[in-house]
């Protein structure tokens, strides 16, 4: 399962300290940063929601697997896509 959601990144971002790359939790977390750093913008992280799509007759059941991947709960504000 950390095969299928695993990312590989690598970023190169001038003038930004290693404490505040490291704050980036989640792959959609990234333009956000990139948005708030270099042009100004205030725009919230978003949680790290992992989820699993359903089957092929139930395609938008979705299960949240946070807790088998990184140990975590699944933050409160991911809830919704239950």
């Amino acid at each position: 399962m950390k095969q299928k959601f695993g990312i590989l990144a690598s970023y190169f971002m001038p003038g930004a300290e290693p404490s505040e790359v490291a704050k980036i939790d989640s792959s959609v977390n990234v333009f956000r940063f990139v948005l708030n750093k270099y042009l100004g913008y205030d725009l919230p992280m978003l949680p790290d929601c992992q989820l699993s799509g359903g089957n092929k007759f139930n395609i938008y059941n979705y299960t949240a697997v946070n807790d088998r991947l990184t140990g975590n709960p699944l933050p409160a504000e991911c809830r919704r896509y239950e």
